[in-house]
């Protein structure tokens, strides 16, 4: 077997531009109180409780909901985030309004606290989805697993009348036995 040493300067730029996508990704703390936009920096802070006005979610970022913010999330258009955490003592709400889609990357979507209402658009998560707590009503429309779906005890997913697709060759599903799918469409592979 040969071994090949490349000097450590060939690698600088392939580091820098390593580096530079995974500074890109941040943090976004829901702030908003009473009915806010998601699509709106007064809703969105930087840290935990902080100063509102920091940048909205993006596809390479964290939508998270804590103690921060107590109000309601209102998704009037379509979204597409890294991950979607919302947290242990979040009081508030996250609705999603007719028609808008949610799009959520590898950092998936975690669920331990308050309510998710999904509207009839197309959700697709394409990490884990984890529901340890609150109440998760579905998209009318379909919703799209590539990573592992957990609902735990004690906490409710609604089915809201849609489609839970998962996508992918192998998927595991670790439900309560009381667990109820409206249309689990099973099409692995495929």
């Amino acid at each position: 077997m040969l071994l090949r040493q490349r000097p450590a300067c060939a690698l600088l730029p392939l580091l820098a531009l390593s580096l530079s996508t995974a500074c890109l990704a941040a943090d976004r703390h829901f702030v908003g109180s009473g009915a806010s936009p998601w699509a709106a920096t007064p809703s969105w802070s930087t840290v935990q409780n902080g100063a509102p006005g920091a940048s909205i979610p993006g596809p390479s970022d964290r939508a998270r909901f804590n103690v921060g913010g107590a109000g309601a999330c209102l998704i009037l258009a379509p979204v597409s985030v890294g991950g979607i955490w919302i947290e242990a003592g979040y009081a508030g709400s996250v609705s999603v309004a007719t028609g808008q889609s949610v799009t959520v990357g590898s950092q998936g979507f975690t669920q331990a606290a308050a309510s998710w209402t999904g509207g009839n658009g197309a959700m697709t998560v394409t990490g884990n989805f984890l529901l340890s707590a609150g109440t998760f009503t579905s998209t009318s429309g379909i919703l799209s697993l590539a990573g592992t779906f957990t609902q735990s005890v004690g906490s409710v997913f609604n089915h809201g009348g849609g489609t839970v697709r998962p996508t992918g060759s192998s998927k595991t599903f670790d439900v309560p036995t009381t667990a109820t799918f409206f249309n689990l469409d099973v099409k692995m592979g495929l």
